[in-house]
C-alpha cells in the first residue's frame, strides 16, 4: 500500500514537472521566433490547465489593501491563466556595501478578485549569491482567476531581515504574449521578464 502511494505521488509530480517544462519551452520558442514583443490574442498558445499552482495563495494584508484597493475597485479584472517568467536583472544597487556582494532574488505578487475580495498570490525566484547581475529564468504559474495586475520586486537575502534592492513595480495584465519586457529602476538596475495572459 505504501509503495503504491509513493508511486502515485511520484507519478503526479513527474507529470506536473513535465507540463511546466513543455510550457516553458513553448513560451521560449514564441519569444525567440517573433520579431514583435506582442503576439495578438488570437495567436495565443493553448496552455495546459495546471490545477496545482506552485504559487502560494494568501489574502492581502490590510496595509496592502489600503494602498492598492482604490485602483482595484476601478479596474475590471479579467478571467485568465497568468504566466510570468522572471529572466534576469542587471546593474542592481549593492545594498551590502563594498565588502560583501548582494544575494538577490525576485518576488512576484499577482493580484486577483474573488467575489468582492482583493487577494494576492505570491511566488519567487531562487537566491543567486554574490552578484549584482543575477540570472533566474524562473517560470511562475498563476492558475485561472480574475486577475488584475502583478508586481515584481527584487530583494537581497540577508541574515535577519532582507533588504529591498528594487522597489516593486506594477504590470496591469492584458491578453497576449509579451516577450522581453524591461523595467529600468532609475539607478537601482533593471529587470527583464516575459509574461503571458490567456483568457477563455
Amino acid at each position: 500500500k505504501h509503495l503504491n502511494n509513493f508511486i502515485n505521488t511520484t507519478s503526479n509530480k513527474v507529470e506536473m514537472i513535465a507540463k511546466i517544462f513543455i510550457l516553458t519551452m513553448l513560451i521560449a520558442s514564441i519569444c525567440m521566433s517573433t520579431a514583435s514583443p506582442i503576439v495578438e490574442e488570437g495567436e495565443f498558445p493553448k496552455f495546459p490547465s495546471i490545477t496545482e499552482s506552485a504559487a502560494t495563495e494568501v489574502e492581502t494584508e490590510n496595509q496592502v489593501n489600503e494602498s492598492v484597493s482604490v485602483f482595484a475597485q476601478n479596474s475590471p479584472s479579467q478571467y485568465g491563466y497568468l504566466t510570468v517568467i522572471v529572466k534576469y536583472a542587471r546593474g542592481l544597487d549593492d545594498t551590502d556595501g563594498w565588502w560583501n556582494l548582494p544575494d538577490p532574488y525576485a518576488v512576484v505578487d499577482a493580484y486577483y478578485m474573488e467575489g468582492a475580495m482583493y487577494k494576492r498570490s505570491t511566488d519567487q525566484t531562487g537566491v543567486v549569491s554574490g552578484t549584482q547581475d543575477p540570472s533566474w529564468r524562473k517560470t511562475m504559474e498563476f492558475d485561472w482567476a480574475n486577475w488584475i495586475d502583478f508586481t515584481i520586486r527584487v530583494m537581497d537575502s540577508d541574515v535577519g531581515s532582507d533588504d529591498v534592492m528594487m522597489e516593486a513595480f506594477t504590470i496591469y495584465v492584458s491578453p497576449g504574449v509579451f516577450c522581453t519586457q524591461e523595467h529600468d529602476s532609475n539607478g537601482d538596475g533593471r529587470v527583464t521578464y516575459d509574461y503571458f495572459f490567456q483568457t477563455k
